[in-house]
């Protein structure tokens, strides 16, 4: 009488090895691809932010310069630049002189009103 070879497992182990070395291979992989995908969009807020930043600073000297928070009359030109960064950044920029109070505001909102 012949005694049948019965396995534990009925999968070869060449394929078990297989299994497991592409499991090895793409949780890495993933991991790093997360890793990577956050510190790119780190980078790019941080780009963001410093851009702002300047051209920020670069109006602040317009508007100090030109005398656009003393004057009546506003300079055209400082405006429109305003106007351009709020559309370029898409946000909103709010001019608020040393009594805060709001000389200029992108969206029209605070037109006017104190800010603390």
């Amino acid at each position: 009488m012949k005694i049948k070879n019965i396995s534990i497992f009925p999968i070869s182990f060449q394929v078990v090895l297989m299994f497991i070395m592409v499991f090895m291979a793409i949780v890495p992989a993933l991991i790093d691809s997360r890793v990577l995908s956050k510190t790119f969009n780190q980078v790019l807020v941080d780009g963001r932010r410093v851009e702002i930043k300047s051209q920020s600073r670069i109006l602040a000297d317009k508007i100090s310069s030109s005398g656009y928070l003393i004057n009546d009359e506003k300079d055209k030109i400082v405006e429109s630049q305003i106007d351009t960064l709020a559309d370029v950044f898409d946000g909103r920029v709010v001019i608020i002189d040393s009594a805060f109070a709001v000389i200029k505001d992108t969206f029209n909102v605070s037109l006017g009103k104190k800010k603390i």
